[in-house]
């Protein structure tokens, strides 16, 4: 599951005994910390799926509210030219915009390690990661009082949940050894051995009871009961050369402030990829 890694500490130093429920709060909790010389958020990196990182959820509110939208998002055909939809991009880059008045200076532009060790150091309070990377957090900082939240883009019980599928592995169907691939990929993806492998990385399985949990995600189980889970977005809805186009969009609106001239560089460059 996609979300945002925080820092219990720093949050509580500042009145948040826990995460921020709503938008407003978010962003008075940026102004807080703001206050006290930190940063509030860092993105996980220059990786294009990181930097459109409000967006994801900008998507998946609206189609959690709206089954035809939400149809048209997953299969790639959304038409732009409603004004509901393009209300809904200017909402989503005017987010993005606040949200940058507090995340951390190179997030744009720097590797996700100088993010991920600005967390651990304690010089931001939240980190746009997802349940595959508290085991690097841990290792970085082992005092860490890691948490584990949704982005508060919605009120809570209407927010949408963004899901990330995990990478896979294919076997070569011309392979001179199947059978002996079926045996390690059967060993490889076994409970006990997978459990291993999910204790060393910090992930999260999707699995039931497969291997331990690590505390921070303790509630990422409810997250998945719900029918508010919405596919991450450049998986199938958005290819990642039009998530780019997105990310570039919401950047050169949040540094020169034309929404409109913004949002339709955004709306060419899906045109070219939507699927017919």
């Amino acid at each position: 599951m996609l979300g945002l890694a925080y820092n219990k500490e720093l949050l509580a130093e500042v009145g948040y005994n826990e995460p921020p429920k709503t938008w407003e709060e978010f962003m008075d909790l940026g102004e807080k910390l703001k206050a006290k010389g930190k940063d509030l958020f860092a993105y996980g990196g220059k990786d294009e799926t990181a930097i459109g990182n409000v967006l994801h959820w900008t998507f998946g509110d609206y189609a959690v509210k709206d089954p035809a939208f939400k149809e048209a998002y997953l299969s790639n055909t959304v038409d732009w030219s409603k004004p509901e939809y393009r209300s809904m991009l200017k909402e989503g880059l005017e987010r993005f915009k606040q949200l940058n008045a507090y995340v951390r200076t190179g997030s744009f532009t720097n590797d996700g390690s100088f993010a991920q060790q600005a967390f651990a150091e304690g010089n931001v309070a939240v980190l746009f990661s997802g349940t595959w990377e508290s085991g690097t957090l841990h290792k970085l900082n082992p005092d860490l009082k890691l948490g584990f939240m949704n982005m508060p883009y919605a009120p809570e019980e209407q927010n949408a949940y963004i899901f990330v599928p995990e990478d896979g592995m294919a076997a070569n169907a011309k392979s001179k050894h199947p059978e002996e691939v079926k045996t390690f990929l059967n060993w490889l993806f076994s409970k006990e051995t997978y459990a291993k492998i999910q204790k060393a990385k910090g992930s999260f399985s999707a699995m039931p009871g497969v291997g331990e949990l690590d505390e921070s995600y303790t509630d990422v189980p409810n997250w998945l009961n719900t029918d508010r889970v919405i596919s991450f977005a450049n998986t199938g809805p958005v290819p990642s050369p039009t998530w780019i186009a997105l990310g570039n969009a919401a950047q050169e609106y949040t540094f020169k402030g034309d929404a409109d001239k913004s949002i339709d560089k955004f709306i060419t460059a899906y045109n070219k990829t939507k699927s017919s």
